[in-house]
């Protein structure tokens, strides 16, 4: 995500990271809906929430109910309106996948050398009991806990690397920054160098575990086993393309260390380090047969090794997702409005025909030869008659429905279901529900929160006279069952909620991105300059658990500035 840019003080630029274990969250945080918001890619935001299961929660240990709500501002020039973007495509654009937070590990809980479960024990201990011809539960079973270490192991040492090598970074520009004779600094970068280190150290003793696991459920050479074999395998190569991940963001922030600032410190020891782990990687996945590129690999290479990642992160992820179904008799509720006002439609057409048709004959007084010539001297009277009933009956219809559905049932949500969870080999568990409401509003309507939230990133009355007005207001209700959650096998802290919304359809409608320019310089001279064509769309999110007594609302707003390739950048305001 990119952050607006704002002017620091020289104090705030030196500010030294805190060594050592951070502080813990207050609790209030802890019970917030956190969010982050982001470029996807060109065509495409994601917005990513996190709902925390909260079961000890007094008044929840039922139902947790969260609520998101995001107001999109979208440019004129995209010509968004309720004619030209429907519902119907607004949710077609709108990607919604969600997915069990990945259990929280430490290096001892992972490893089994404490009394919480343990992925790699529960494994090893499989793999022996089925060498008895024992096995303790279904292989399917095994295959999850198989996939439970990979998101582990990866949330582990991606997240606590991404932690050490910011710190390195920001404890290196204090150190330019305020360099003296003293060395200030020195000793904090030490620090976390150390700690990266132990991280890796931590890391390679991981895999080496998971390895050896890997080797010996190989000897056994049990047709049985061969789906968890296959497993361990797949997992394997997933973990070891995401150690080579890390590697390579350390060595990027490694090289930025300028080791004239820091001449006490073994700089070159550090980098031969992370530089013969990568061989040792290179050379462990070339053995096993796992794809592995650097900037001699072809391009078949790099797709297949891209193509593969793909995959193996799908699976390997696969047993955290959850299911959304509709609910049933959804479907029917949706049509309410459209079917009473089909309804009324028809009854109008009846009743029309009725005295179009049956009553015609009782100006005539039930005289046969009178009736005849009844019909044959105002046969274009009726047909007129006929048509103008038939085109109020198809009015009523279309402006009923949307009478029926925005006034009678707009209570009802535009989407209703249920969030379940499918274990391998039980049958699945609802955890909760989705409800999710959309419209168009006018920006008088808005929110005060949201206006002012507006008119403070107005930089003068121009640029507020242009604000968008067309406004898509989305809304999500999330209900969670705290009490289903908690009988997964391992504890789970949140549900992870990503959402993606893609504007391509309404990129082509913007200008060129870029227009040419003749301009005067001042010493006389003519010369054409290509200046950039961008627009700007506000996205305003708010969100909040609503079961608390001292309910806290979270606004967020960003500034997404784009042009008609795609999205250049995201600004939070």
């Amino acid at each position: 995500m990119y952050a607006k840019a704002t002017t620091k003080s020289r104090v705030e630029e030196a500010e030294l990271p805190r060594k050592g274990k951070s502080r813990s969250k207050a609790v209030d945080e802890d019970l917030q809906v956190k969010s982050t918001f982001a470029a996807h890619d060109r065509t495409q935001l994601e917005t990513v929430f996190d709902y925390p299961v909260i079961p000890n929660l007094a008044g929840a240990t039922r139902k947790q109910k969260y609520v998101v709500e995001a107001w999109f501002f979208y440019p004129p020039q995209m010509a968004v309106s309720p004619q030209t973007y429907t519902k119907d495509r607004f949710y077609a654009d709108l990607r919604p996948l969600v997915r069990f937070r990945e259990p929280r590990f430490s290096f001892r809980e992972l490893i089994g050398l404490t009394g919480s479960r343990s992925p790699i024990k529960f494994l090893e201990d499989y793999v022996k009991q089925v060498a008895d011809g024992h096995p303790p539960v279904t292989i399917q079973r095994a295959i999850s806990e198989a996939r439970i270490f990979g998101c582990s192991f990866a949330s582990y040492f991606l997240k606590r690397m991404g932690k050490r090598t910011k710190a390195i970074r920001k404890v290196h520009k204090y150190i330019a920054t305020v360099y003296d004779e003293r060395g200030q600094g020195v000793e904090s970068l030490e620090h976390y160098l150390d700690e990266t280190r132990e991280l890796l150290s931590k890391a390679l003793y991981l895999l080496k575990q998971w390895r050896k696991l890997l080797i010996e459920a190989e000897s056994l050479n049990q047709d049985y086993l061969r789906p968890l074999v296959n497993e361990l395998k797949f997992v394997d190569e997933y973990c070891t393309y995401r150690l080579r991940d890390g590697l390579a963001n350390l060595m990027r922030v490694a090289t930025e260390i300028d080791p004239r600032l820091v001449p006490e410190i073994d700089y070159l020891a550090f980098l031969r380090r992370c530089v013969a782990l990568n061989r040792l990687e290179r050379w462990y996945a070339k053995k096993r047969g796992y794809a592995w590129i650097d900037e001699d690999s072809s391009d078949d290479e790099v797709e297949r090794y891209m193509h593969r990642r793909g995959v193996l992160k799908r699976r390997t992820w696969g047993v955290l997702y959850l299911s959304i179904r509709t609910r049933p008799l959804f479907e029917f509720q949706r049509q309410l409005g459209a079917m009473a006002a089909a309804g009324l439609a028809a009854l109008w057409w009846v009743i029309a025909m009725y005295f179009i048709t049956l009553r015609g004959g009782a100006f005539v007084g039930g005289n046969a030869a009178a009736e005849s010539d009844f019909w044959q001297s105002s046969g274009f009277l009726i047909v007129t008659a006929s048509m103008i009933a038939y085109v109020l009956k198809d009015r009523i219809k279309e402006n009923g429905r949307s009478f029926f559905s925005g006034k009678i049932f707009s209570q009802l949500p535009d989407n209703s279901e249920r969030i379940l969870y499918e274990p391998a080999t039980e049958a699945a568990i609802e955890v909760g529900n989705v409800n999710e409401y959309t419209h168009f509003v006018p920006p008088e309507d808005l929110p005060v929160e949201v206006k002012q939230l507006r008119i403070q990133s107005y930089s003068d009355d121009l640029e507020a006279e242009d604000a968008p007005k067309s406004i898509i207001h989305y809304k999500k209700v999330v209900e969670l069952y705290p009490r289903a959650i908690s009988l997964m096998d391992y504890p789970i802290r949140a549900v992870h909620d990503i959402l993606r919304i893609n504007i391509a359809g309404y990129l082509t409608r913007l200008d060129d991105p870029q227009a040419g320019t003749d301009i005067i310089s001042i010493d006389g001279r003519l010369s054409s300059l290509k200046l950039p064509k961008v627009y700007h769309m506000h996205i305003v999110l708010r969100h909040s658990l609503q079961h608390r007594r001292d309910k806290q609302v979270v606004y967020d707003h960003f500034r997404m500035v784009l042009n008609k390739r795609g999205i250049i950048r995201i600004e939070r305001l």
